[in-house]
């Protein structure tokens, strides 16, 4: 089995077994997307995974015993928080740190034709195993 269907798994496992904590995405269908994404992903890829799914997801970004939860919220419209401007290459492990070097705010990332927001996460868990 390969590393991504692993954390895949395991980030699916781990949400269903926390019945009390919501994810931080619900759609207007109701649902709450979920996309999971390893720390060496190329935020490119991530995004245009999120597109698949609507355009905005709940985005687990899963290392080997823990993962970290976002509300990734692309509306298309651009926000009053000043952009962070990121390379399209740079990787999910990379961006979570630039994320958390702005503690109680949205980040804003624009690249190429991307403008999406994306709140500090909405928690760090372990995963828990069955």
């Amino acid at each position: 089995m390969d590393t991504r269907t692993k954390r895949t798994i395991q980030v699916m496992k781990t949400l269903a077994l926390r019945q009390h904590s919501p994810l931080p995405f619900q759609s207007a269908d109701g649902t709450f997307p979920i996309v999971v994404a390893l720390p060496n992903d190329y935020v490119s890829d991530v995004v245009a995974r999120i597109r698949r799914v609507g355009g905005s997801a709940n985005l687990a970004v899963a290392s080997a015993k823990a993962f970290e939860l976002y509300g990734f919220s692309s509306t298309g419209q651009p926000s009053a928080v000043e952009p962070i401007i990121i390379n399209q290459d740079l990787s999910m492990g990379m961006l979570a740190i630039r994320i958390k070097k702005n503690p109680g705010r949205s980040i804003r990332l624009v690249f190429r034709d991307t403008d999406t927001n994306i709140p500090e996460p909405d928690s760090k868990m372990q995963f828990s195993y069955a």
